[in-house]
């Protein structure tokens, strides 16, 4: 197969990263705390510090170790689909659980457009970058936008 455009084949190449808990240098319970603790946030459950993630994770290091494997393999195709420009009915949303076991995947479908008037439109998913000033105040944003003729038809 052809590699991106750009960059050579044996830069596309995967390779396995094992998980180990005991050795601070990697990260991993770091992240692990991290994104749990996310988690916590969002659903007013009491955070743990990195040392009860890693006393939980040495318990329960296969299920991590599995699911992280099978999410990081899924997001992998993804990627691959991503840096080879795939039109996007080739990618992929996928819904796991290991308890049952189940996969399930779904195609994405293009994020909705807002068209503000003719030559301008948005979708969730683009960004508008307004660069200001410390004292910068919402009259300023909007005459941003307004000396840019953004939102007059």
């Amino acid at each position: 197969q052809a590699a991106a455009e750009g960059v050579p084949a044996d830069r596309l190449k995967v390779h396995p990263a094992t998980f180990e808990k005991d050795d601070d240098s990697n990260g991993h319970i770091d992240f692990i705390t991290a994104a749990s603790n996310l988690r916590a946030e969002m659903y007013s459950i009491d955070a743990a510090d990195r040392y009860k993630t890693k006393r939980i994770a040495g318990r329960i290091v296969p299920a991590i170790a599995t699911t992280t494997a099978a999410v990081a393999g899924l997001v992998s195709l993804e990627l691959i689909k991503l840096v080879r420009k795939a039109p996007l009915e080739h990618y992929k949303n996928a819904f796991l659980t290991l308890a049952l076991p189940a996969i399930v995947f779904s195609e994405p479908a293009a994020a909705p457009r807002t068209v503000i008037f003719e030559g301008l439109s948005f979708t969730l998913w683009d960004k508008w970058e307004v660069r200001g000033r410390a004292d910068f105040t919402l009259h300023d944003f909007i005459n941003h936008f307004k000396s840019r003729q953004i939102g007059r038809a």
